[in-house]
């Protein structure tokens, strides 16, 4: 067959796969051919890519679009890939895989159910569920949409770079904890969280599954979601945010991380991990030590489909005193929800920056906070928002979103 154009996952695979055959034998579907490279760093990738697309309890449907033969275009589970290498194919900078798959119901329009999961954020400020703000994100160009209240819209839109975004905003008793809906395979993945991570030669690559080819955290890396992205520089963690109207990117801001007596930076993240990896919810781990006094730590960076804030877990291994701010100063004033303090905002400007805890903290004014006394778990976000925005999209309404960090786990159901 050739090189084909064909989209699975998240991944487009146009010229980089050559297909030798595929098969659909009712509704079991098997792909065979070639991943073919242009250097090692590329081939390693792509190998960890392909065998990343196997079902796993957190990513059990796998979106496949092939607009050549539209007969293929579906959603699937059970997916199973394989790689096989011989001696003959690594000077040629190639390896055979295999994919097997069962189709759907339903074929490129099954029915599907986005369950909301989990509970609210436990906190210090005595907030209840009524301060708190479940919500869930979907591409905005699902069809047959219905979350108990909205058929066919949203409670708000957000622009990412890739299409925008809708936002159902749930109720906080979580009388509603189901959505339905159909969505194209093409366009599963839009504005998606996305994890790239660059090998020796610096050029970056999706990440699919837990699959990762380099876990050098010392190379460049980017977690984006098309509305916030997050990314490294040395010590320091940067984000940007796009603009309210999708126009482009706000000035990329740096934070840094401080522990001890609070002058102490910490030393660059060496490795990396995946933790969780879906259209939804995408979770890094960054591990290293610490450096100065601090011992062995690590960073839980989580981006949500949709959401203008990336949610962390800093730890230790044993108790510090720990702070996160801007690594410039940056004037911040108290954050509040329902009238609690819960973090510190940018004290003014065109755009403002956040960050929002659960503990009992110290703010700083210029940029930053600190958990009220020494702790080995340190839970807060990192957000943004325009100077002038819409509603339910205020520095107050991210943090009330940050509060209740409902999971989504997506199921198939017959029509």
């Amino acid at each position: 067959m050739g090189a084909m154009r064909i989209r699975l996952g998240r991944m487009n695979f146009d010229a980089i796969l050559n297909i030798s055959s595929m098969r659909l034998d009712g509704d079991r579907l098997s792909i065979s051919g070639k991943i073919v490279a242009e250097n090692a760093t590329e081939l390693a990738a792509r190998r960890e890519q392909i065998l990343g697309l196997r079902s796993t309890l957190d990513a059990r449907f796998l979106p496949i679009y092939c607009p050549d033969e539209p007969w293929f275009t579906g959603w699937y589970t059970d997916v199973e890939t394989s790689i096989s290498v011989s001696a003959g194919d690594l000077p040629l900078l190639r390896h055979e895989f295999s994919l097997t798959a069962t189709m759907l119901p339903g074929r490129d329009a099954p029915g599907l159910e986005l369950l909301q999961v989990g509970g609210f954020r436990a906190n210090d400020h005595g907030l209840l569920a009524a301060s708190m703000q479940p919500w869930v994100a979907v591409p905005e160009d699902v069809e047959d949409w219905w979350d108990g209240v909205n058929s066919d819209d949203f409670d708000l839109e957000r622009k990412a770079t890739d299409g925008d975004v809708g936002l159902s905003f749930y109720a906080t008793g979580l009388d509603r904890r189901v959505a339905s809906f159909s969505l194209p395979p093409h366009r599963a993945f839009q504005s998606a969280p996305t994890l790239s991570i660059a090998g020796e030669d610096g050029t970056l690559h999706v990440v699919t599954g837990r699959g990762l080819f380099d876990s050098n955290a010392s190379n460049a890396w980017t977690l984006s979601n098309g509305l916030t992205e997050i990314s490294a520089s040395g010590p320091h963690l940067t984000v940007r945010n796009r603009f309210i109207d999708g126009s482009g990117w706000d000035t990329t801001r740096s934070y840094e991380f401080r522990f001890t007596v609070l002058a102490d930076v910490i030393n660059p993240f060496t490795r990396r991990t995946v933790v969780r990896n879906t259209d939804h919810t995408v979770t890094a781990r960054f591990t290293g030590g610490g450096g100065g006094g601090l011992a062995r730590h690590s960073l839980d960076l989580t981006l949500r489909r949709g959401a203008r804030q990336v949610e962390c877990v800093w730890r230790t291994d044993y108790g510090e005193l720990m702070w996160v701010g801007r690594a410039t100063v940056d004037t911040a004033t108290d954050l509040t929800v329902a009238g609690v303090d819960v973090g510190v905002v940018e004290a003014s400007g065109t755009s403002l920056f956040h960050i929002v805890t659960p503990l009992d903290f110290v703010p700083d004014t210029d940029g930053g906070l600190n958990p009220d006394g020494d702790c080995s778990a340190f839970p807060f976000c990192i957000g943004w928002t325009g100077f002038f925005p819409v509603s339910g999209d205020g520095p107050s309404d991210h943090a009330a979103q940050y509060l209740a960090p409902m999971g989504a786990w997506m199921r198939a159901v017959g029509r």
